[in-house]
């Protein structure tokens, strides 16, 4: 891209394996949110992200066979296949505020988030 800073979020999975590793790898519990989800960001003259409040990370769903999963994660199984790719997809609001504030004073920007 024609872009001077990209940042490119996603989760661990396929751009990590078929483009390169990542750049930094982060968790919402690390910027104030509840949540386990470790998300990938691939950076262009950008800095790193800086965790701004790290909270306790949440407890995992244990299942019988040992398995355990974010119990976020695990709960939308009774949502619908489309609805549960949606709720997957979406950026935790205290990472895209971590974006935002530490990013900000770094003009021009331009964020292309996937």
């Amino acid at each position: 891209a024609g872009c001077d800073r990209i940042a490119i979020e996603n989760p661990v999975g396929y751009m990590s394996s078929y483009y390169r590793p990542a750049d930094q790898y982060i968790q919402p519990w690390m910027f104030g949110e509840p949540y386990e989800k470790l998300t990938c960001l691939w950076l262009k003259n950008l800095p790193q992200l800086k965790p701004t409040k790290i909270v306790e990370p949440p407890k995992r769903k244990v299942f019988d066979s040992g398995k355990t999963m974010a119990t976020w994660y695990a709960d939308l199984y009774g949502l619908s296949k489309s609805e549960r790719a949606k709720a997957r997809s979406k950026t935790f609001k205290g990472i895209a505020e971590a974006m935002a504030d530490q990013w900000q004073a770094l003009q021009p920007i331009q964020l292309s988030l996937f």
